[in-house]
């Protein structure tokens, strides 16, 4: 049975992404899908039981060698940087946005949770919270030791 297209570019991210695992946020941004939707699941599930996509201990997904096999010839380079970066801003509030792109801007610069609500014109609290855990869930921020930087994994072509 042919995959449906939400399936087909669900595919298609994991393979774009191959060796590399993605986790189903990812997944579902690149996908255009709401992660952990009925829609997006049912896809999921009809990948996992063609045996195309297998979970991984860390919750992650990866294409297992059938799901290449289906894909090749169709591989795309993934997104990365900036351009990645722009796919996941879709998925955040005005604020969170402004936290990202003040992110981007310092690249490879640590910055203070309060540095970083000053510089993106926000007040430290429950909403710049919010937001902030908006990112991690994304994947868009590491932390070390208090502070915050746009994540590296972002521009992984490009290496640390």
């Amino acid at each position: 049975m042919p995959l449906k297209a939400g399936a087909r570019r669900m595919l298609g991210v994991l393979a774009a992404f191959h060796p590399r695992p993605v986790s189903r946020r990812q997944l579902g941004v690149l996908s255009r899908m709401t992660a952990g939707g009925g829609t997006f699941d049912r896809y999921l599930s009809t990948l996992r039981s063609a045996g195309l996509v297998r979970d991984l201990p860390d919750k992650r997904l990866e294409l297992t060698d059938a799901g290449a096999a289906k894909i090749e010839g169709t591989k795309q380079e993934p997104p990365e940087g900036e351009e990645l970066v722009a796919l996941y801003r879709n998925r955040l509030k005005a604020g969170a946005r402004r936290m990202v792109d003040v992110l981007v801007e310092r690249r490879g610069r640590w910055t203070s949770r309060d540095h970083l609500a000053k510089l993106a014109g926000l007040s430290r609290g429950g909403t710049f919270d919010r937001y902030l855990s908006s990112m991690r869930s994304l994947d868009l921020v590491e932390e070390r030791g208090g502070e915050l930087q746009i994540s590296e994994d972002l521009w992984w072509r490009a290496g640390r």
